[in-house]
């Protein structure tokens, strides 16, 4: 009888799973073999997103990049390396997951909290408002919850480096592709701000922004496309992160550098290192004792099994069996600058996050940039973000209330409105008290050299608010003169 041979069955090769690394990243943990090939194709493989550009222009007349401008061959690959592999776009979900982290969002979401804690005062130019007109304007603010909206977009621009903000119309079937106009906006015409993801938004170019180099907004989206609505860029108050070159653009999406991107690995090393301390403090102490290694060598299974008994029957109460003539030892790990190393790891966090670190982990001065200076410098870096990114949320928020709710304020619909912001620092009593020491002092010498008269003085302590004296009633020109012909007359009389 004759067997037929049964067919062996072929062993499937595995796939070997990606990395989350080589997932969120686009590149493999081999380095080394990613840098040559990244090398041979000249460019960044991140795919961003295609901006469509308007109806009868080609995608394939976009203006493309000479390969030979992208060659790395002649700067050090093992330098070169590091920054491939962690200074990239790290794609908006997982800027999304780090920023869960306790340290990424309180660093994400502590300046734009304190930089708007003082709020702001209502400027309107040359237009005098009423208190309760502020009053109301005031109350509309609250309606519209604009502080929170300021702290949210600065919150979520530091998160994924660009916020779309997007001022909102009461009709439905408002027409968004057309440029902003106030006029559109009159009798209640503006329902509030709605903020928008970068994930969830299209870029679309106008022919020039994307064409010409030399176009003012180059390689700024002209529309963004929302659910199948066209939204022309007038209508948000985009804010960005750290500028990146235009040859980046569309890599981060026509955005910026985010805080998440910049800080994850140095944040990771920093909870590695505090996670170290538990361990390293359980195992600080290790014994040592004399033994024959030719022995154990000989004899392994029998040296672990001596050496599991062993451990059982210690403990950490100084309770230790040793035979008569062993030498036994205990090594100690030294914990004395564990502190100070777990601080410095988190201290490069707070530099990168631009926030001092008395004030992000709440703890005393120490390492970098101590001293009064981190106050100050803190307060400077808060007037940028007041300055910038927060004034453009509030000027475009009230650029829409004025005309939609100017019969209700009894203000006109051109009136300019916009926030002056209220000093971050209060200064204390002392402080206050020897500054007027040192003006009334330059006052004394201004009044002796006769550069000012007394009625500059006095105008001057009436408007400094902190001179003690700004209660006082102003004299009135009239009363200047019927004080000089007063004198005059008394003068007069001296002389007769």
């Amino acid at each position: 009888m004759f067997f037929r041979k049964k067919p062996q069955p072929q062993l499937k090769e595995e796939k070997r799973p990606e990395s989350i690394y080589s997932i969120l990243s686009g590149f493999s943990m081999d380095t080394a073999q990613q840098l040559a090939q990244y090398n041979a194709e000249n460019a960044i493989k991140l795919a961003p997103p295609a901006p469509s550009a308007q109806d009868g222009v080609g995608m394939d007349a976009a203006p493309t990049i000479t390969p030979s401008l992208y060659s790395f061959e002649a700067i050090n690959p093992v330098t070169f390396a590091h920054f491939v592999a962690t200074g990239q776009f790290i794609g908006y979900p997982a800027m999304a997951v780090i920023a869960q982290n306790w340290l990424v969002r309180k660093g994400c979401e502590a300046k734009p909290r304190d930089a708007i804690r003082k709020g702001w005062d209502i400027g309107s130019g040359g237009d005098n408002l009423t208190p309760e007109q502020i009053k109301e304007i005031k109350k509309l603010d609250r309606q519209f919850k604009i502080k929170n909206n300021v702290v949210e977009a600065c919150t979520f621009n530091n998160i994924f480096g660009i916020r779309h903000v997007l001022f909102k119309h009461t009709n439905p079937d408002f027409d968004y592709s057309k440029p902003f106009n106030p006029e559109e906006f009159k009798s209640g015409g503006y329902a509030g701000i709605a903020q928008i993801d970068p994930n969830r938004l299209t870029p679309e170019f106008e022919n020039n922004d994307l064409m010409d180099a030399t176009s003012i907004n180059y390689m700024e989206p002209t529309w963004y496309q929302i659910n199948c609505k066209k939204i022309h860029r007038s209508h948000f108050v985009i804010l960005r992160g750290d500028y990146v070159p235009d040859i980046l653009k569309p890599t981060y999406r026509y955005g910026g550098i985010s805080k998440t991107q910049k800080v994850y690995e140095r944040v990771y090393a920093a909870e590695r290192t505090a996670n170290e301390a538990p361990q390293l403090v359980m195992t600080k102490r290790q014994t040592w004792r004399k033994a024959d290694l030719d022995k154990i060598a000989a004899k392994p299974s029998m040296f672990a099994s001596a050496m599991q008994k062993l451990v059982e029957l210690r403990n950490n109460f100084g309770v230790q069996l040793v035979g008569k003539d062993e030498e036994i030892g205990q090594l100690d790990t030294a914990l004395s600058d564990l502190q100070q190393v777990i601080m410095g790891q988190y201290q490069l966090v707070c530099a990168i996050l631009d926030v001092p670190a008395s004030k992000l982990l709440g703890t005393g001065h120490n390492g970098f940039s101590t001293g009064e200076t981190d106050s100050d410098y803190y307060i400077e870096s808060l007037e940028e973000l007041q300055a910038n990114e927060m004034t453009d949320i509030i000027t475009a928020h009230y650029a829409r209330l004025v005309p939609s709710y100017a019969e209700d304020l009894g203000i006109s619909a051109e009136t300019e409105l916009y926030p002056e912001w209220r000093p971050l620092k209060v200064m204390s009593d002392q402080e206050i008290a020897a500054i007027n020491l040192q003006n009334r002092q330059a006052d004394q010498i201004a009044f002796a050299s006769q550069a000012i008269d007394n009625y500059e003085l006095r105008e001057r302590l009436l408007n400094d608010p902190y001179s003690g004296f700004d209660n006082l009633e102003p004299v009135e020109e009239d009363d200047e003169d019927l004080i000089e012909n007063d004198g005059d007359q008394v003068d007069g009389e001296a002389q007769a």
